[in-house]
């Protein structure tokens, strides 16, 4: 039956024309590829039918025929997977799935789309469906997926990400279909973007196990069938004479006489068709309504019958004038709703022939006076100019009044004259003349007594299109009195107070004190349509009047020209509901100076104290009242707003609120009166006992809550600060931890006195007496003191200082042999003047020796120490200690230790486990080999892995062969191996396997990887990080960083300076120029430790940058053979030298750097060096500027030598270690053109 009704369906289809009202193949009895892992439903298709860059990685069987279905004999199963942890959703669809990112919510990569030029990856469709509806039976871990775009012409595609051409008609979306054994019916109605009849050209559906994208799990399924749009056809809405009228039944009663025109109908369908049939005979209407799919199912369509009865539904309280929407800013002038009218006009005040007070004829509003026209023209006897300008008028949706202004012409004597049609709060005056009417003239002189400053005048206005000329709405409010002439139009004679073109500014005043405050004079020519317009006009404050109190106020509102002549017969104004608008909103708000930034509840949060000095806010009311009030419970400052008519309108007033912050941090720790320092995770460490006396707490908030806690176990204790609103709050909470470490102490000392030879260079033997002192600490560690040692006796000694070398391990036997890098601390030898261990900075030392102790022979102590001083001085000391041992050695040294360093091949290939993971997800360990070479002669080695691939259990994606040349390696001392890392960018090659047939690394381009690693001669290990574009950071282990075999004998390495090495600094960089600095920005030194401890500096990409924002690129400014000058008791080198540079181009190849065309310029860099901070001052002599540039690098930090300068050193200049410049060269230490010299 099911397939009878599929193919009765295709054929009314075929007997519609072009309509294609419902998809293909909606209940799945049709499939393509049956009995192959292909297999997909005719017109529809999943991830075996996709496109994109990750289709052979994750283009996979994802549907099934199943024969569990609603109807028929099949139905859809759709099903997730799991790849390498990531879960691929089902997704069946009528378009095509395009696979491009392993990121599910990457919308850019992974879309379903609408192929206009493949009939297998579009789905044609030109209904206006209401709702679509589908069974399913589902068991997902979140909510299942339905959708469905209709669209024009054009790409589409769903989520959308890129660019779309078509235009999307409607869309029916569900992400909420519940799991459910039973089958289930889900009606997803549609949402219409475009409503004006549009046809769509294409159906996108989409099915998925989860509604959202990037959800679920590998075990999610679904069964979709019998896929329908639907068509509704039913009366929805009636609204009749602009009353709506319920819909009740098929059958409907409407009080009134049929009017086609005032009768509204509304269908449910989008795109029904109402059709209706009215028969006067029994006043009935027939409403007949049939769905958009008519064509197809005829049963589609509903009638209706509407019964007038003729009789008017009169409401027995009718709503007194009109209703317009009165915001909380506004207050209705007075009387200005023109509801109340007068029984007979007010007078107009006529000057000249047939003066006096005349009457106006007609009617006019209550409290105002209209301009209908009553003048008295006399040349023998008065005559009677009348014509009624003013009158009342239907009010807005035709309810209440309104008042209406014509222009009418008077003749007297064959001459015509036309007046404008106005109302106004002022007195009308008027002057005719007999022989000379066509100098007529009238106005307005006075007004109210007003006392209030609104912000604008609004009202309803209705005027005809085209009408010629332009109405005015104007104001005015003024204090003291104008006095002005009034009368014949070209020679006004007659004084008179407060006429509104002279408060106006359109005539001159003949005197008083008058002061006009604020006012407006609008003019247009039409409202919208002709129809009832809203219009708001502001008011304009005059400068230096803004917070002046007016006295008087006057409107007029007048359907001509106002001031001019230029007035037109016949022209129209309505006008209603004239009201005044006091602002009461927040124009601005300030905190400290930086703006407040409030959200759509006029809410803000504030991340500072309140203080009420620094709140400062402006109000866009004239007369607006700003009140604020504090809460310091709440920390709550709420600030109104109140409009200055708030007397009359308490409803017009706004709100702000800002919540001030409850903090939970501490702004200071210290124990024993020294600042504690927390890392980025509020961890400290104190080497120190724990004494709860000894510290001390400032918390941020005094209202904040303390709470302390040490564990005697781990030493460790935990502050933790709760705000004042933790209640309410509980997360505003910051914890702290200070691990207490125990105290570092000398348990015991064995000194040994004997005697000490010394040789430097190869020069004679010198002999002393010394004590060499032994220390064991409570850490189990020993270390050697030899305290201040000497190089000669008497007068002509030089004193070096105190050498300590810690960490000396001793054998069963008591030997021990190390090499390190020591500094030689000052001696404690009051008649040592000065000391030069301290200013050589990190010397290396190689020592070995042993000490007897508890044996059958006394106790001793035999010392090798070899001081190398060849980089820095030229030379090198040997110190022999213990009597006999320099009787056996006879002055040699007594050791020569190996290298302790291995011997790497010329070429490996290593075999061991590679294991991939992605996601978190690892795949099994394969065996792989890597093959490498060794260049010795640069300290680099090129690595390759051939035949890359990712692999989940069937799945198999090829990648490539990763091939990285020259990644430097280190070898050091007492390790088996050498270590290497490389950041670099490559393009992985096809691999060399022949059953591949596409690899996927070269279509990937130029790839982010990472190597890290250790070779030995025979072990590698090695990890590859490979930031793969829309799969993500794939992971590789090869190999294991365990069992290494046993190092080379011999010394170690010696550790490194910690200060003097390879680094980059980035701090801010100041450029002064004829005495003007620019702003700070950030900027890099890079600094290179050379083999002879000197050192060069690279100022990198320097632009030359002033404050107007100009910037000229100069480039990389170098020094090199710079000599570092440790200063004594100091953690930190000074460094001075001037050179002669050719400056470099920057980094950016793209940039036009100028600095290599100004040849070699003078350069002079001073400064300091500590570990992780550089300060840095440097003079640029620029010759096209004939200007010194000073450049400065970071903040200076704790003094030392006094006055390095930036001035050059000449060639031979002398200085000593103070700084001092020197006549000749002394015993010590000398600075000489900027190396060091030792003279004995």
């Amino acid at each position: 039956m099911k397939r009878f009704l599929t193919l009765f369906a295709a054929a009314v289809l075929a007997l519609t024309a072009s309509a294609q009202l419902q998809i293909q193949n909606p209940s799945f009895e049709e499939w393509d590829n049956e009995e192959t892992s292909s297999v997909e439903p005719s017109h529809w298709n999943s991830f075996m039918s996709g496109t994109g860059a990750m289709k052979g990685f994750a283009a996979a069987q994802q549907v099934q025929k199943s024969d569990d279905a609603h109807s028929g004999n099949s139905s859809a199963r759709i099903y997730a997977r799991s790849v390498f942890g990531v879960v691929a959703q089902g997704n069946l669809t009528t378009g095509c799935i395009n696979m491009g990112s392993a990121t599910a919510t990457d919308a850019n990569g992974n879309y379903n789309y609408t192929n206009e030029d493949d009939a297998n990856f579009h789905q044609e469709f030109t209904g206006l469906p209401d709702a679509m509806r589908v069974w399913v039976k589902a068991s997902c871990a979140y909510p299942a997926g339905a959708s469905c775009n209709l669209h024009t012409t054009g790409y589409f595609q769903d989520p959308a990400g890129n660019t779309i051409t078509a235009k999307r008609i409607a869309k029916a979306n569900s992400s909420s279909i519940a799991s459910s054994n039973d089958w289930q019916e889900v009606v997803i109605p549609f949402v219409y973007d475009v409503t004006d009849g549009t046809r769509p050209a294409y159906a996108l559906i989409t099915l998925t196990t989860s509604g959202t994208p990037g959800q679920g799990n590998a075990s999610d399924w679904m069964l979709v069938d019998d896929v329908e749009f639907l068509y509704y056809s039913e009366l929805q809405s009636i609204t009749f004479n602009s009353k709506d009228i319920e819909v009740t039944g098929n059958n409907i009663t409407i009080d009134g006489t049929y009017d086609e025109a005032l009768l509204q109908l509304k269908s449910n369908g989008q795109g029904a068709s109402i059709t209706t049939s009215y028969n006067d005979a029994n006043m009935t209407l027939t409403v007949t309504i049939k769905g958009d799919d008519i064509a197809a199912n005829p049963n589609n369509q509903h009638t209706y019958t509407l019964t007038f009865t003729g009789k008017e539904n009169e409401d027995p309280t009718p709503i007194p004038g009109p209703q317009p929407v009165i915001e909380n800013y506004a207050s209705l002038v007075p009387f200005g709703d023109f509801e109340a009218w007068k029984n007979e006009c007010g007078t107009t005040h006529q000057t000249g022939s047939g003066g006096g007070e005349r009457q106006r004829p007609g009617s006019e509003p209550e409290g105002w006076n209209g301009g209908s026209l009553n003048l008295g023209v006399k040349l023998i006897a008065t005559s009677d100019l009348k014509a009624t300008l003013v009158e009342k008028a239907s009010g807005i949706n035709g309810t209440g009044t309104a008042v209406k202004m014509t222009n009418q012409s008077v003749s007297y004597w064959g001459n015509s004259m036309t007046f404008p049609g106005f109302v106004t709060y002022g007195n009308i005056w008027a002057w005719s003349g007999s022989t000379n009417f066509k100098n007529s003239d009238e106005g307005v002189y006075g007004g109210l007594a007003y006392t209030k400053r609104p912000d604008a005048v609004r009202g309803q206005f209705k005027r005809p299109i085209a009408s010629g000329e332009n109405a005015h709405i104007i104001t005015y409010l003024w204090k003291g009195t104008f006095w002005s002439n009034i009368g014949a139009y070209d020679s006004p004679s007659t004084g008179f107070e407060d006429v509104d073109r002279a408060i106006m500014g359109h005539t001159q005043t003949t005197g008083g004190d008058g002061q006009l405050i604020a006012s407006c004079d609008y003019n247009f020519e039409s409202t919208k349509d002709g129809e009832w317009e809203t219009i708001t006009v502001p008011l304009t404050y005059v400068e230096g009047q803004e917070d002046a109190v007016p006295q008087k106020m006057n409107i007029i509102i007048s359907s001509g020209d106002y001031w001019t002549r230029s007035i037109k017969e016949g022209s129209i104004l309505e006008a209603d509901s004239i009201q005044f608008l006091f602002y009461s909103d927040l124009t601005s708000a300030t905190f400290n100076g930086k703006d407040i930034t409030f959200d759509e509840n006029n809410h803000a949060v504030m991340d500072v104290d309140y203080a009420e000095e620094l709140l400062q806010v402006t109000a866009n009311g004239r007369s607006a009242i700003v009140e604020t009030l504090y809460d310091s419970t709440t920390r709550i400052l709420t600030i109104t707003v109140k409009g200055g008519n708030i007397n009359e309108n308490p409803e017009n007033f706004h709100t702000y609120t800002l919540a001030f912050p409850f903090y939970s941090d501490l702004t200071s720790v210290s124990y024993k009166g020294k600042a504690v320092t927390f890392d980025s995770n509020n961890k400290a460490v104190i080497d120190d006992d724990y004494d709860v006396a000894q510290l001390q707490l400032t918390q941020h908030d005094a209202a904040a809550i303390i709470e302390k806690s040490y564990d005697n176990g781990t030493r460790i204790l935990t502050i933790t600060v709760k705000a004042a609103n933790y209640e309410s709050d509980p997360d505003n909470v910051h914890t702290y931890s200070i691990e207490f470490l125990p105290q570092v102490k000398i348990i015991s000392e064995r000194p040994y006195t004997d005697q000490l030879q010394i040789k430097v260079n190869e020069g004679d033997p010198e002999l002393q007496d010394a004590t060499i002192t032994m220390q064991e600490w409570n850490t189990g560690a020993t270390s050697l003191v030899l305290k201040n040692f000497k190089l000669g006796s008497g007068a002509e000694a030089m004193n070096v200082g105190t050498i300590v070398v810690n960490d000396i391990q001793l054998d069963a036997e008591g030997k021990f042999q190390m090499t390190c890098n020591a500094t030689i601390q000052a001696g404690d030898d009051p008649a040592g003047a000065q000391w030069l261990g301290p200013v050589l900075g990190q010397v290396p030392l190689e020592i070995n020796g042993q000490e007897l102790r508890g044996r059958d022979v006394p106790d001793s102590l035999h010392v090798h120490i070899l001081i190398d001083l060849k980089s820095r001085m030229g030379q090198s000391i040997d110190v022999l200690f213990g009597k006999s041992l320099i009787d056996q050695q006879g002055g040699k040294t007594p050791i020569d230790p190996p290298s302790g360093k291995i011997t790497l091949p010329d070429h490996q290939d290593y075999e061991d486990d590679l294991i991939v993971t992605l996601n978190g997800n690892a795949t099994a360990p394969q065996r792989t080999v890597i093959s490498v070479d060794f260049h010795k002669n640069s300290n680099t080695l090129d690595l390759i892995l051939k035949n890359f691939g990712l692999k989940d259990g069937e799945t198999d994606m090829p990648v490539g062969t990763i091939n990285v040349k020259g990644i430097p390696y280190t070898l050091a001392s007492g390790v088996s191996y050498a270590t290497f890392k490389k950041d670099v960018t490559v393009t992985i090659e096809e691999g060399d396997d022949p059953n591949v047939g596409m690899w996927m690394g070269p279509m990937l381009g130029d790839i982010p990887i990472t190597l890290a690693g250790k070779a030995g001669t025979d072990k590698l290990y090695c990890t590859i990080d490979i930031n793969m574009v829309g799969v993500g950071v794939i992971h590789v282990d090869f190999g294991t960083d365990a069992n290494w075999p046993a190092p080379p004998s011999g010394p170690i390495d010696p550790p490194v300076n910690p200060i003097l090495k390879d680094r980059t600094y980035t701090d801010q960089l100041t450029v002064t120029v004829n005495g003007e600095s620019s702003k700070p920005k950030e900027a890099q030194v890079n600094m290179i430790v050379n083999d002879d401890e000197t050192v060069t500096l690279t100022l990198k990409n320097f632009y030359l940058t002033t404050n107007d924002g100009s910037s000229l690129p100069i480039g990389n400014i170098e020094l090199t053979d710079i000599t570092p000058v440790e200063v004594p008791n100091k953690n930190y080198y000074m460094f001075q030298s001037s050179q002669n540079v050719r400056i470099k181009d920057g980094d950016n190849p793209a940039e036009l750097w100028s600095g290599s065309f100004l040849g070699e310029i003078p350069v002079t860099m001073n400064g300091k060096i500590a570990e992780g901070k550089l300060y840095c001052n440097i003079s640029i002599y620029m010759p096209t500027m004939k200007e010194n540039i000073n450049v400065v690098f970071g903040a200076d930090f704790t003094d030392g030598i006094a006055s390095l300068t930036t001035s050059p050193v000449n060639e031979g200049s002398i200085y000593n270690l103070g700084g001092q410049r020197l006549g000749k060269l002394q015993k010590g230490i000398n600075i000489v053109g900027g190396k060091k010299v030792l003279v004995k």
